[in-house]
């Protein structure tokens, strides 16, 4: 259950994040779990453009988290980490959080 604090903090999350973030959290919300050279390659764009928004959306937002998987960087062969959306900061649909907020006032 997501408490109506959490759902304001996500609101604040959505709205500062740049352009570039949105648009690396739109593919992994889109296209799953991916390394940021994944990420970049959908893009369309070099991985060190987007290096410093995974940190963003990692540390300052906490709107990403490590799976703890790894896969290969195809140019250095060295392990990458696989980033996710977290989960608590995907909001439920509204008229869910609406009947949940609902149900608890009959509690």
């Amino acid at each position: 259950m997501i408490q109506e604090t959490s759902i304001q903090a996500i609101e604040h999350v959505r709205k500062t994040l740049s352009a570039r973030e949105k648009k690396v959290r739109q593919v992994l919300l889109e296209h799953g779990p991916q390394t940021l050279f994944e990420i970049a390659a959908r893009l369309g764009v070099p991985d060190h453009t987007i290096s410093g928004r995974i940190t963003r959306l990692h540390d300052f937002h906490e709107v990403i988290e490590d799976t703890g998987e790894r896969r290969k960087n195809p140019r250095s062969g060295r392990p990458a980490i696989v980033w996710r959306i977290n989960r608590a900061t995907i909001p439920k649909p509204k008229v869910e959080a609406k009947a949940q907020q609902q149900s608890l006032a009959w509690h």
